[in-house]
Order: structure tokens, then C-alpha cells, then sequence
């Protein structure tokens, strides 16, 4: 293995967190500059619903328009049960699907729209 070799895991959601601790790992689909140290981020599971802006555009599409962005970086995709590989940043985003996010404490205090 070689720094910038991206690695695909699949694991549950009771996982991941002791995995996503490892120096060193980060997403493939960082669409969201976060500002605070790694260690004050937060993983949370979500559902896209109907109404977000980012259902139906690609990841590479949330990465350039910031109204459909997540507030966070995309961990992990999975859709009816099954995960998504989405180091393809032409991957669609849809509603319904679930996704692990990277977040820092404002994420929370973010107002739906």
C-alpha cells in the first residue's frame, strides 16, 4: 500500500466508528471542507429524504453546489440493505438511501430547509 491507494471496506454501522478511528483513513468523497479537528467530528447515519437537496445529483454534483451539500463528508452509501461503491464520484444520490456522515457539532444546530 502507497499514501493516496483508496481502500473499499464494508462493515455495519456498529463498526465503522472503531474503523473511521484509525490514523490516517479519510473519505474518497470529501465534499465538505470541515474546519475543527478530526477527533471533534461525529459519525451520524441519515436518510435521504424526498425533500434534500442532494437527492438525485451525483457526489461529484454536491461537491460543487454547496446548497445541496450534506453539511458533511460522505463516509459510507448503502441502498436497500446493500452498500454503494461510490469511490465513483458519478454515483447518484437517492432518496432513501442511507449514508454515514462525517460532521462537526454544527451539523446539529443546522436548521431544515
Amino acid at each position: 500500500m502507497q499514501e493516496g491507494d483508496i481502500i473499499t471496506f464494508w462493515t455495519d454501522s456498529d463498526t465503522l466508528p472503531h474503523l473511521w478511528s484509525k490514523i490516517g483513513l479519510r473519505t474518497a468523497n470529501e465534499t465538505f471542507e470541515l474546519s475543527s479537528d478530526r477527533h471533534l467530528h461525529h459519525l451520524v447515519e441519515v436518510v435521504i429524504s424526498p425533500k434534500n437537496p442532494a437527492a438525485g445529483k451525483t457526489i461529484s454534483q454536491i461537491h460543487t453546489d454547496k446548497s445541496s451539500s450534506f453539511g458533511g463528508n460522505l463516509v459510507a452509501l448503502s441502498r436497500g440493505g446493500k452498500p454503494v461503491i461510490s469511490e465513483n464520484k458519478q454515483t447518484f444520490i437517492l432518496q432513501g438511501d442511507n449514508a454515514i456522515l462525517e460532521v462537526q457539532d454544527e451539523f446539529f444546530l443546522r436548521k431544515p430547509e
